[in-house]
């Protein structure tokens, strides 16, 4: 997202406060939207439908997500499993029904150098943000290497360190990028970071829309959870 430059990167500096940012790989030339940014345009607008979503089961969710508020987070879930060429058509209409992406609706090539030169660590986040764990051996390769090079090049350096799309990380995920050179993999399980815990498998605590309080309680949780 642009807003990681031109947003959250000057308040992060302003207090002194170091981040890793991770970056997807996507085209960083021009604009681009994710599949899941699709669906929230697409629900916003009431443009979704049964033939819009054709592919989905059970055929009322796609409906459903349009007036019931936890159901676009069903919808968003079975478009992230479903089989490659099924999504690859709803997004293909997603993408005809909303119409061509702002112009700021990715981060370009000068705002991920302004956050590589600005003393922010850049990590990987795969190219097409797939479920890593569902991938077969070659697949799940090619997600680990696809689209590096490119944030490599900006960032002048190698990135070492790796959130999994979607938080989904297990340990052949994390055997797989050790292989291909990361040394650390971020997974989405709200856990603390241990001295014993896996490099390849941290957890991480997601922040909260609600209340610095309810960060606050998610984090204690995680803290005090048994390993």
């Amino acid at each position: 997202m642009a807003s990681h430059a031109e947003v959250a990167a000057p308040l992060l500096r302003r207090r002194g406060a170091p981040a890793t940012f991770f970056l997807n790989g996507a085209p960083l030339e021009r604009p681009h939207r994710f599949w899941w940014e699709l669906l929230q345009a697409v629900v916003d607008r009431g443009l979704g439908g049964p033939d819009l979503f054709a592919e989905v089961e059970p055929p009322d969710l796609a409906e459903r997500a349009g007036r019931e508020p936890g159901a676009v987070h069903e919808l968003g879930l079975a478009l992230q499993l479903a089989p490659a060429r099924s999504r690859e058509a709803i997004v293909a209409r997603m993408e005809a029904a909303v119409g061509p992406p702002e112009p700021d609706a990715s981060i370009r090539e000068p705002q991920v150098r302004a956050l590589a030169g600005g003393g922010f660590e850049l990590g990987f986040h795969t190219r097409c943000h797939r479920f890593l764990p569902a991938l077969g051996d070659e697949a799940l390769e090619r997600a680990l290497t696809d689209g590096r090079e490119a944030v490599e090049r900006l960032a002048g350096r190698r990135l070492a360190t790796i959130a999994y799309p979607h938080g989904g990380g297990d340990g052949r995920v994390a055997a797989a990028a050790a292989a291909a050179g990361f040394r650390r993999g971020f997974t989405g399980e709200p856990v603390a970071a241990r001295a014993d815990s896996d490099p390849l498998l941290i957890g991480r605590v997601e922040g909260s829309l609600q209340s610095t309080g309810h960060l606050a309680a998610r984090l204690v949780k995680a803290l005090f959870a048994r390993p």
